[in-house]
């Protein structure tokens, strides 16, 4: 529109100029671009001659004027359809006309038709449709338990390695028994007092003596604090005695747990891995896949561990066998302690001068004196070691079940 606007003001230029020429004699100038006669300088603007010498000519000049005059109209009718014939005898397009064709108008928004697209959404992933999402850190593997575990054949896409049998829920309760009892610790025997009774052919020892004890401060060396004998009607020769030493301290025993039956469990399982990605159906951590009984689709992980959240809740332990310690059990000391009370005729513990020795066990029970005289008058105590035995006593619990190679398997049910 802009080009053609810049041509019609051209044109319209043009036609104003060529009568601005037929209005102030410029014809003869028109024609002269026309290719028409030369107007003579000396010519008034009426055409005549302004000296005598053209008038010879003047006919022709009038003549030439009236041609030039016509020339001149034509000329500029010329002129004038030579400029109209520029646009083809049709008249010049006025710029301030608007283009035929109907602009556009930008106050009106543009309209869009937007293309209807159906996405379809995949189903979520869940046990319903055989959908399974791997939790991090744990491993797909194809699960069964029960009387046929150890001899069931691997699913398929997960034979091409050999299954692992496990052992779940370690029973325990046959595994230990005591063992046997010993002393680890000797008991010794204080060197206190040691008590004394009697009774006169009784044989029963059931009267305290006097003095009631027989101080012993001085063991395996001479004292003199005792009953002599000298009391009429009781003494050592016709005397029943007992003498009882001090009781055993110390000393201790101990009876270790051991084994004694075999562990027995409350399920056998067998596991199958996934040959690859493909034959589990997994892309990334999501799978799908059907198992055929007696399998399931679970999820393992080594050492005890607590079942990822979602999918996998039902937890099996298991390994591929179990150790246990047998706790020890309760242990029973006996002990006793025992001598030899020597008496002695003598005020020193000798034999020296004739003086005589009777020994009489003291064990803390009642024996005949059947002494050689009816009066002593020193003593001395010999102790003998402690006599010590040992029985176990209550039972033996395992403790500390282990599972080894222990695994936690984690199931949808």
């Amino acid at each position: 529109m802009r080009v053609l606007a810049s041509l019609s003001t051209v044109a319209v230029t043009t036609v104003i100029l060529a009568s601005c020429g037929l209005d102030m004699g410029g014809l003869g100038e028109v024609a002269g671009t026309e290719g028409g006669p030369t107007l003579d300088s000396s010519m008034t603007a009426e055409g005549g001659s302004s000296s005598g010498s053209s008038s010879g000519s003047g006919d022709d000049s009038s003549s030439g004027g009236d041609d030039g005059s016509t020339d001149g109209t034509m000329g500029g009718g010329d002129s004038s359809s030579s400029s109209s014939g520029g646009a083809d005898s049709t008249a010049p397009q006025d710029s301030s006309m608007a283009d035929s064709s109907s602009p556009v108008d930008s106050s009106i928004p543009d309209t869009y038709v937007a293309d209807t697209y159906v996405v379809e959404t995949a189903p979520a992933c869940t046990t319903a449709n055989n959908c399974y999402v791997i939790p991090t850190s744990w491993q797909l593997v194809a699960f069964t338990t029960g009387a046929s575990a150890p001899t069931a054949g691997c699913p398929s896409g997960f034979a091409m390695t050999q299954p692992t049998n496990l052992d779940e829920g370690p029973i325990t309760s046959s595994t230990c028994a005591c063992g046997a009892c010993s002393i680890s610790t000797q008991p010794t025997c204080p060197t206190g007092p040691i008590a004394v009774s009697y009774d006169i052919g009784g044989d029963q020892c059931g009267t305290t003596g006097t003095p009631s004890t027989q101080k012993n401060a001085n063991v395996g060396t001479c004292n003199t604090d005792m009953y002599t004998g000298n009391f009429p009607g009781i003494a050592y020769s016709n005397m029943d005695l007992k003498y009882t030493p001090p009781t055993a301290t110390g000393g201790q025993c101990a009876s270790p747990g051991t084994a004694s039956g075999a562990i027995t469990y409350t399920a056998q399982d067998r596991t199958c891995v996934p040959d690859s990605q493909a034959s589990a159906g997994c892309s990334g951590s999501q799978c799908t896949l059907t198992l055929a009984a007696p399998y399931e689709v679970c999820v393992f992980q080594s050492g005890s561990q607590t079942c990822p959240a979602g999918q996998f809740s039902h937890q099996h332990l298991a390994g591929s066998s179990a150790t246990v310690t047998c706790s020890s059990c309760g242990c029973n000391l006996t002990t006793s302690c025992t001598g030899t009370m020597k008496l002695f005729t003598s005020n020193d513990c000798t034999t020296t001068g004739g003086a005589k020795e009777d020994d009489i066990a003291a064990d803390g029970a009642c024996h005949s004196a059947n002494t050689q005289t009816g009066q002593y008058n020193s003593y001395e105590y010999a102790p003998k070691a402690p006599a010590a035995s040992c029985a176990a006593s209550g039972t033996s619990t395992a403790q500390n079940v282990t599972l080894a190679n222990e695994e936690t398997i984690c199931c949808t049910q």
